[in-house]
């Protein structure tokens, strides 16, 4: 006897593939979420970094060029 849509083991294997597929999915999203958050750390302390130069080329110019024992006033 012929049945109409899916047999059992049919319906089975496509929940399996369908779990799988969403699985795959969220494995992708926590990886580029991963990613995104450390491409977000590498760009601030990038930005860290081109602060603080900045700030020191702004002293040597008050300084007159005069080049410091490396210490600053405010502790940084």
């Amino acid at each position: 006897m012929r049945t109409h849509g899916f047999s059992k083991r049919g319906e089975e294997k496509e929940d399996e593939g369908r779990k799988g597929k969403e699985e795959e999915k969220e494995r992708r999203r926590r990886e580029k979420k991963e990613e995104d958050s450390f491409d977000l750390r590498f760009l601030q302390m990038i930005k860290m970094r081109m602060e603080v130069r900045r700030k020191m080329d702004l002293v040597r110019m008050e300084t007159g060029g005069k080049e410091e024992d490396g210490s600053s006033e405010d502790g940084d």
